[in-house]
Order: structure tokens, then C-alpha cells, then sequence
């Protein structure tokens, strides 16, 4: 598990009673240990809050490695927020239409709906969950 701070990495020691293996890194910025730790690794969760758009590129590129050199597939579930896609109905900052609207994974293409959004309402996070 990559985190940023050996603050983080003691709490989950601790937390999870040696299930995990922290790894520290100093930024989500550092693509060479990104690249690297991925392609050690057949499944990448990224569920991290991290603003930084190089992350997902260079952990999908580590997994594209681990698939070429070991020949099995390999996953990546990228985690998103609620805010990439909410209307904030409360601030008044966004509203797309009157009401609530429920995404579908199967029936929307909710990527090319945070692609144009982006374009309206420009958003770092949102800007990682198109990179990814």
C-alpha cells in the first residue's frame, strides 16, 4: 500500500496487524516508484484522494509491464468521488438540471460526461478520474 507520510504507514501497520505493507513515498508525483511498485503487482486499487493527474498514468503503465513480462491479465479499479459528478445543489456553484440524477455504470458513459463537465466546471480530482 503506498502512502505519503511514515505516519500513514505506522497507523495502518498497527491498524491492520501486518496484513499490509506500507510503502512510503514522498509524492504521487514520483512516476518512477509508481511505475515500479505497479508492475510488481497484478491488481492495482488506487482509492486514494490524490490530486496529482500523473498517478494513474504511471500506475496503469507498471500494470501494462506486469502483464508483458508474467503474460497474465492484470486489473485496475480506480476509485472516484461523488464530487466529480455531484450537482451542488447547495452552493449554487453547478446545478445541470433541476433534480437528482443516478449514473449507471452499464447504460452511461460517465466518462465522457466527466470529460465535458471538465470542460464547464474545471475540478483537479475530476481531472485524475479522466486520466485514469
Amino acid at each position: 500500500m503506498l502512502v505519503r507520510g511514515q505516519d500513514k504507514a505506522d497507523a495502518l501497520s498497527s491498524t491492520l496487524g501486518g496484513h499490509v505493507k506500507p510503502l512510503v513515498v514522498p509524492s504521487f508525483n514520483d512516476t518512477d516508484t509508481l511505475t515500479e511498485v505497479a508492475s510488481e503487482h497484478d491488481i492495482i486499487i488506487n482509492a486514494g484522494t490524490t490530486a496529482e493527474v500523473a498517478a494513474p498514468s504511471a500506475l496503469l503503465k507498471g500494470l501494462a509491464q506486469r502483464k508483458k513480462a508474467s503474460g497474465r491479465d492484470v486489473y485496475s479499479i480506480h476509485t472516484s468521488g461523488a464530487s466529480s459528478v455531484g450537482d451542488q445543489p447547495i452552493t449554487g456553484k453547478y446545478v445541470e438540471k433541476p433534480g437528482p440524477r443516478v449514473f449507471n455504470d452499464i447504460k452511461d458513459d460517465i466518462y465522457a460526461y466527466e470529460k465535458v463537465r471538465n470542460e464547464t466546471q474545471r475540478y483537479n480530482q475530476r481531472d485524475v478520474d479522466i486520466a485514469a
